[in-house]
């Protein structure tokens, strides 16, 4: 069936619905992965004009790689509780 792919991706693909509380988190990743990469290429173009130290412009790139992380960390935390909460309401029924 192909090469195989990596396990959170198959934690996307559960048949367990998505909260609403799962939702938003992954809005909030997409929204802050925007927000750091503008904020990203903002500092670039202020080095480049010689405006912000190279160092400064680093810090700025690791500390919005930090932050996309960490978004997409609570995303993913939060839809594995919810696979959760639907796995266990599952075995409540099938008793």
């Amino acid at each position: 069936m192909g090469k195989p792919q990596h396990p959170w991706i198959d934690l996307l693909k559960q048949d367990a619905p998505y909260s609403k509380k799962t939702i938003g988190r992954f809005r909030w990743a997409g929204i802050v992965t925007v927000l750091a990469l503008g904020l990203g290429y903002w500092a670039i173009f202020r080095a480049l004009s010689g405006r912000l130290s190279l160092f400064i412009v680093m810090g700025i790139e690791l500390l919005g790689l930090l932050v996309m992380l960490g978004a997409l960390g609570m995303a993913i935390k939060s839809r594995q509780d919810d696979i959760r909460q639907h796995q266990s309401q599952r075995d409540k029924l099938d008793k």
